[in-house]
């Protein structure tokens, strides 16, 4: 299957937005935070990143190296980040908030293979949380929510120069004994 590469959160909140808005035109996707301080559509879908954290290493890697000559290399980092993401199913009545929670779960098991192709590495269901009933602004709410395991991978590219100056002030010798030799073979 071909990639792009790399997928950033925001991104693929963005493919579950256009995916969601696709299929049901009535879809309301937010940052969670929206309910509280904006008007927002109800029943509607929103998401929060609970925790982000490094995975398989907490540094990131040379992943490759683009060297034309001197001017124009560039080095390429990448690192690999293991999220838990969080998506509240908010509305006014127990049974319609049910029935979209199973609509989206759906959706995150059809559409799997299609984030995937835009660069994520893995996303699964993790859990559901206790329904909540909650009050914001004299109105009540029936909350589910559910989360999801989300492993993505980050790319960073520099500039020779930068790298360099990077690796010394790090001090980070092993690495940069290695990019020293593949950049002294472009000269």
């Amino acid at each position: 299957m071909e990639t792009r590469g790399e997928t950033r959160l925001k991104h693929f909140f963005d493919m579950v937005r256009t995916i969601g808005s696709r299929i049901d035109k009535e879809f309301s996707f937010y940052p969670e935070t929206a309910v509280y301080t904006t008007e927002v559509n109800f029943p509607c879908i929103t998401y929060k990143i609970l925790k982000r954290t490094p995975y398989q290493g907490f540094k990131p890697r040379v992943k490759d190296i683009y060297a034309k000559d001197k001017d124009t290399s560039l080095v390429e980092y990448s690192q690999l980040f293991q999220c838990i993401i969080s998506f509240g199913i908010w509305g006014q009545s127990y049974s319609v908030v049910d029935d979209k929670r199973e609509w989206f779960e759906k959706l995150m098991i059809r559409y799997s293979d299609e984030f995937k192709k835009e660069g994520i590495l893995e996303i699964f269901f993790s859990e559901q949380e206790e329904d909540k009933i909650i009050e914001i602004k004299d109105n009540s709410f029936v909350k589910q929510t559910i989360n999801y395991l989300f492993r993505n991978v980050r790319v960073f590219k520099f500039p020779v120069e930068n790298i360099k100056e990077i690796l010394t002030v790090n001090k980070d010798l092993s690495e940069y004994e290695f990019l020293k030799e593949q950049f002294d073979k472009i000269k």
